[in-house]
């Protein structure tokens, strides 16, 4: 917006046209996200100024006005921060469902709470409760607490454990140098790329030391990138293992990249998006709108809220800086893994290159 401004204002800056500064600022400032927004020239002086909510001022944006190498002014954007009464006023409903929700499966877990206590008397009848605490947490002792046993029932309520995920992995092509590329050149390395992600498939699950999520390619790599549905197990789990494959393929890709540019051949960083598929029916949507907000050798998540929370316990997640729309501000990058996933995905790239030619 701050550089569409000064194109605009280009002339009238030049030429010290107040009133149609006045009324470019006036048309900027309509939006509801814009504070307010002034027009300098190069002295510092203000030649137009506008908003209706000056004092509400968010982050501040500014860049000079250019002419011919030489600064001939300055625009400067104040976007609005909206307060906490303003997002509970808009937010109200979400929260009051929130309450229902968390009503709901607190009288559920009363409900199943009861046979289970009462199933430790009887051997026979625990096969079932085991199997379900199972399929929620796999790690968990024989003997499970009242807490872990309302965390546990929490989870299965909220994220359904047929929910299944897709990784969707692309290129970081900024120049477009994919349209330029001859298939003669193309095609070898989408094969390079798809046996990467089949060994990074193949190999993870070998290192897993629980029971291994199903993986299927759902699209093989193509200048559109490729894609992975995962399903067989609950979904946190899911959106977990795929951020490790994720990010087992960028480590693997980057390897790849570095040695192919020493050698003055094409490669390309890449880039990976793990998204709900059930919980979304616009999934293509979602990839079209984050995939380009992906940074080069990075992972965004994009899922509900309760799944966040749930994947925020052992994975280091961040806000999109700057989202445009929902789908942006529902999205996080993933900053980081815990120590045990890194060793694992760093011993299984090393067990891989062995395999792949320098």
């Amino acid at each position: 917006m701050t550089g569409q401004l000064v194109a605009d204002s280009l002339s009238s800056v030049v030429a010290a046209d107040t009133v149609g500064l006045a009324l470019l600022t006036r048309r900027y400032t309509e939006r509801a996200d814009v504070a307010s927004v002034r027009i300098l020239n190069a002295t510092g002086q203000v030649l137009a100024s506008g908003g209706t909510a000056a004092t509400r001022g968010g982050q501040l944006f500014q860049q000079a006005v250019m002419l011919d190498q030489r600064k001939v002014g300055q625009v400067e954007i104040s976007l609005i921060e909206p307060t906490r009464g303003e997002m509970i006023h808009y937010q109200w409903l979400p929260l009051l469902l929130s309450a229902l929700l968390h009503a709901l499966l607190w009288l559920l877990y009363r409900v199943l709470a009861r046979p289970l206590r009462s199933a430790q008397l009887a051997p026979a009848s625990i096969t079932p409760v085991a199997v379900s605490l199972h399929s929620v947490t796999p790690t968990a002792p024989a003997t499970t607490s009242e807490a872990d046993l309302s965390a546990a029932i929490l989870q299965a309520a909220t994220l359904p454990a047929e929910m299944p995920v897709m990784l969707t992995i692309g290129f970081d092509d900024p120049r477009q140098l994919l349209e330029t590329l001859s298939p003669s050149l193309a095609e070898p390395y989408f094969v390079l790329c798809q046996t990467l992600l089949e060994q990074a498939m193949h190999h993870l699950a070998l290192a897993q030391n629980s029971s291994t999520p199903t993986c299927k390619v759902l699209r093989k790599f193509s200048a559109q990138g490729a894609q992975v549905g995962l399903s067989g197990a609950p979904v946190a789990m899911l959106a977990e293992y795929a951020i490790e494959l994720a990010s087992l393929f960028n480590l693997l890709s980057a390897v790849v990249y570095r040695r192919h540019r020493e050698q003055k051949h094409f490669a390309l960083h890449s880039r990976a998006l793990v998204a709900l598929t059930q919980a979304n029916p616009s999934a293509t949507q979602v990839v079209e709108k984050l995939m380009p907000e992906v940074k080069s050798s990075g992972v965004i998540v994009h899922a509900p809220e309760p799944l966040m929370s749930v994947l925020l316990r052992r994975t280091p997640l961040s806000p999109l800086e700057h989202p445009l729309n929902s789908l942006m501000r529902e999205a996080m990058h993933v900053d980081g893994l815990s120590a045990e996933q890194a060793l694992r995905i760093g011993q299984v790239r090393d067990r891989i290159l062995k395999g792949v030619p320098a």
